[in-house]
């Protein structure tokens, strides 16, 4: 026979280890990236990510002869990724206003695209002014940024990435996952 305490540990147990298992499985959800050389050139797949321009290894300011491509997919079909730059520092710009390094977002698996409008555009994002929230159509972003070979640079930049479903519209919520 077991006694009322005991039931009480066991449950109280199992209602910890499955507390950590779930916790740990969603905490693989989130991810971050460095718009460095390991992190270039290869499609993820996320529930969400922060990426920077640089890791602090690397120091303060992001390095020249950068060019870093990557391609995020949700990892559900019917699901669309949203894009938020949260911190932007990349003074290199002409004095025609022409950004020499960017920043530039593609609503599509590749850069064969026109870069997103609000994302600057064909001439990418540069400057201190952070973009409005930015919506995939599907399930695919491709995000690009290139450093020229001189010129001033900056500290870089900082967004977050995230999937969520067509709910989040009517609900205000990006899903249970996040």
């Amino acid at each position: 026979m077991v006694y009322p305490h005991e039931w009480l540990l066991q449950s109280a147990s199992v209602f910890w280890i499955f507390t950590l298992l779930l916790s740990e499985s969603h905490s693989k959800q989130s991810q971050i990236f460095y718009m460095e050389a390991k992190d270039c050139g290869n499609k993820k797949p996320l529930g969400g990510a922060v990426v920077y321009s640089h890791s602090q290894e690397s120091g303060d300011n992001y390095l020249h002869d950068i060019s870093c491509q990557i391609t995020f997919q949700a990892k559900d079909d019917h699901w669309r990724l949203m894009l938020r730059v949260i911190e932007l520092d990349i003074p290199d710009r002409t004095p025609n206003g022409y950004c020499n390094d960017a920043l530039y977002v593609f609503d599509d698996s590749t850069s064969y695209t026109v870069a997103m409008k609000d994302a600057g555009g064909i001439g990418g994002l540069c400057g201190s002014i952070l973009p409005p929230t930015l919506k995939s159509t599907g399930r695919y972003m491709t995000v690009v940024f290139r450093t020229g070979a001189e010129g001033p640079v900056g500290r870089g930049f900082k967004y977050i990435i995230t999937a969520f479903n067509e709910d989040y519209e009517k609900q205000g919520t990006c899903g249970s996952d996040f």
